[in-house]
């Protein structure tokens, strides 16, 4: 969702096209449409804008997830690096990748 949200900040202009070419883009006839509507909610949602501050707390954490989801795989991975001991030690897993098929030595 941020990702698309993101994008549209950044790039408005394919959006609100296709939101003219599957609506009509006269808004006297038909009022609000509700593919304007959703992109009013898209921005809203990017942004974090709600009423309540509880919601805003949600939202910031929600933020942080990825992040803190980062950090915690690289401590994982930095910790299962140094049980394998140093580098020089560590097997050598695609060893037979190096060996040229069909060439005799």
């Amino acid at each position: 969702m941020w990702g698309v949200s993101g994008f549209y900040m950044g790039a408005p202009e394919p959006f609100t096209a296709l939101v003219d070419y599957i609506s009509d883009p006269n808004p006297a006839r038909l009022g609000d449409r509700p593919a304007d509507l959703a992109l009013a909610w898209l921005s809203r949602l990017h942004f974090g804008r709600w009423q309540s501050s509880s919601l805003k707390a949600l939202w910031a954490v929600i933020g942080l997830a990825p992040a803190v989801m980062f950090v915690t795989g690289l401590i994982m991975l930095v910790e299962s690096r140094r049980a394998q001991g140093p580098f020089e030690e560590r097997p050598r897993v695609a060893a037979h990748r190096t060996a040229r098929v069909g060439r005799q030595r």
